[in-house]
């Protein structure tokens, strides 16, 4: 595509509460209805978006505690730079030519209100805290994965890939949207929510037995066919798609600067779901963050 026929689409959505610098920010407030909750709530709770600052483009990991302290939400202001990029040579450029900067505010948003909830709640032991920890990066997660859903149009994959770390998967897409369709979008959100779970806790897909307790709570009127059963078996396996290096070192990394010494996989190395359910705060949140979501 040719820059200035991205520019232009650009230019010609608006939206309250959008940003100019940041390329299809208006466009997917319009048209993407989980990009929007996300950015429309995290607003509300006063955050404030700000231009990436340097110690975040180079580190991003380590001013996570700085992002969700002070609501401070970083973007790389991608809109205005390739409008920059333009105006050097006018419709000469496409997007082939330059590898345009991407930005992940979208994620961060998710994280700052991950804790704005997780932040009323007091846990005890060191394997809450470090759930606390998984679930909210696991929200994340699910934040990118689930606004890939909507994006059918090449433009607004192309927007949504520029502000998202996940880019649309067309299987990806087709497996959540038929669980949307046939058990709602809550018991969707809480599978996805789990697949990521599983998969930052470092271990395999959940049980059909899991699967089948998410949806009796957040389906409860929908028949778990047989069909849907292997969607749902499907989506398990999102999570097997995260950079495995993220998902070990930079982990391991994370729990070390919180004050937590040993290994990743001793660290990880308790029943997690067990410690879930015995404490209905984290029910509480999870069910918050989803209905953000949906």
């Amino acid at each position: 595509m040719q820059i200035s026929e991205v520019l232009a689409i650009h230019k010609s959505h608006s939206a309250d509460q959008s940003h100019a610098d940041i390329l299809g920010d208006a466009f997917l407030m319009q048209t993407n209805p989980v990009y929007r909750n996300i950015k429309v709530f995290a607003l509300k709770i006063g955050s404030i978006y700000m231009e990436a600052w340097p110690q975040y483009l180079l580190l991003p990991f380590h001013e996570l505690n700085t992002i969700v302290a002070n609501k401070t939400i970083p973007y790389v202001a991608n809109g205005r730079m390739l409008q920059q990029v333009e105006n050097k040579r006018p419709n000469v450029l496409t997007t082939e030519d330059l590898r345009m900067p991407e930005s992940y505010h979208l994620h961060e948003a998710a994280h700052v209100i991950a804790e704005h909830f997780f932040k009323a709640v007091t846990f005890t032991t060191p394997q809450e805290k470090i759930l606390r920890a998984i679930v909210s990066e696991s929200f994340a997660n699910t934040v990118d994965a689930l606004a890939c859903v909507p994006a059918t149009t090449e433009m607004h994959r192309f927007f949504l890939e520029h502000n998202c770390y996940m880019h649309p998967d067309q299987e990806n897409m087709d497996v959540m949207s038929r669980l949307q369709q046939g058990l709602g979008p809550r018991a969707t959100f809480m599978l996805t929510l789990f697949a990521y779970v599983y998969a930052n806790f470092l271990r395999e897909t959940f049980s059909p037995d899991v699967i089948q307790q998410l949806v009796k709570r957040y389906a409860p009127d929908q028949k778990l066919t047989d069909e849907l059963l292997k969607y749902c078996e499907k989506l398990g396996q999102i999570g097997e798609k995260l950079d495995p290096q993220f998902r070990v070192q930079t982990t391991e990394m994370y729990l070390k600067m919180e004050g937590y010494d040993g290994e990743i996989f001793e660290l990880l190395n308790f029943p997690f779901m067990q410690v879930y359910a015995a404490n209905e705060n984290f029910r509480n949140v999870t069910e918050a963050l989803c209905e953000v979501v949906c």
